[in-house]
């Protein structure tokens, strides 16, 4: 019987890459779905109203948003924008 000291792991990096980024890419779809319907909801409200928001959407998702990104998030969501979520 192998004690756990003699099992040898051995990862495909490029795999785990791979995998990575298709979950960043459904995280940043989610997140992008959200913002939007947010956007639609709290149009013609002031940016500064709408950050707080902002935020709680991406913890939400076990993100953060930081200035001056979040400014740039809330100014979309304020004008009613179509928000699209790259990653990169």
């Amino acid at each position: 019987m192998a004690t756990l000291s003699e099992v040898d792991f051995k990862f495909d990096r490029q795999a785990i890459e791979r995998l990575t980024q298709g979950l960043n890419h459904e995280a940043a779809q989610n997140i992008e779905r959200d913002l939007n319907r947010l956007s639609s909801q709290l149009k013609g409200r002031p940016p500064e109203n709408v950050k707080g928001a902002v935020q709680r959407l991406f913890a939400s998702h076990g993100g953060k948003v930081t200035e001056p990104d979040l400014s740039t998030y809330a100014e979309a969501v304020s004008e009613g924008q179509r928000i699209v979520v790259r990653v990169s």
